[in-house]
């Protein structure tokens, strides 16, 4: 009766998967031999129950169905290599991405103590220039904490410390230390103000000396 005692006929079983965007599913052999096998044409009549003879025609038509059921099949692997490509070159992108965004962090915070040593260095201004040198002193003490490398900053805490000179020697030294230091970390900065007040201190002390 056809069937295999299990009410399947031995067609259904025995056909292969589905090719992508095709109808019918592919027949037992080569790509090749579906091709150009006219049997393939024989059986595919007969299943219907046209029994005739295979024409050329016939052939023809059944190898142009294949070819574009092929053209389909390889535009589909084309695109899916680009696709693959594609998700790799994002994926590409991404890492490059997280990596430069790792260091964007260190980049801003860089760019935010620049930002609040001149807001130290901005406020201690208006301080000194109002004669309040204890205010002035303390915010360029800040600004130099945040900032060590702010030549800014040095420079008006030794101002700061000379205009204090004369309330107390330590402020003095102080002025003197600072200047020092300014001269070993910033030799190529003009401080030719801080040399007239370093010589004007120790001045004064080869008065208070004698």
């Amino acid at each position: 009766m056809g069937y295999n005692g299990l009410g399947l006929q031995r067609w259904m079983y025995k056909q292969k998967a589905r090719r992508p965007y095709s109808k019918d599913r592919k027949p037992s052999g080569d790509v090749a031999d579906y091709h150009h096998d006219n049997g393939y044409i024989e059986k595919i009549l007969t299943s219907k129950g046209k029994k005739r003879t295979i024409t050329k025609n016939d052939s023809e038509r059944a190898a142009l169905r294949l070819d574009k059921k092929l053209r389909v099949l390889k535009h589909f692997r084309i695109i899916k290599h680009v696709l693959i490509s594609v998700l790799v070159l994002l994926g590409l992108i991404l890492i490059v991405h997280s990596y430069l965004e790792s260091k964007k962090p260190k980049d801003r915070n860089l760019q935010a103590k620049n930002t609040m040593a001149t807001i130290y260095c901005d406020k201690a201004n208006v301080y000194f220039e109002k004669g309040k040198f204890h205010l002035a002193k303390s915010q360029y003490l800040k600004a130099i904490a945040i900032m060590p490398n702010s030549f800014r900053a040095y420079h008006g805490l030794a101002l700061s410390y000379g205009n204090l000179c004369s309330d107390s020697d330590v402020h003095c030294v102080n002025s003197l230390k600072v200047i020092d230091k300014i001269r070993e970390k910033f030799p190529d900065e003009d401080f030719s103000d801080l040399e007239d007040l370093e010589s004007r201190i120790k001045k004064k002390f080869e008065i208070n000396s004698l």
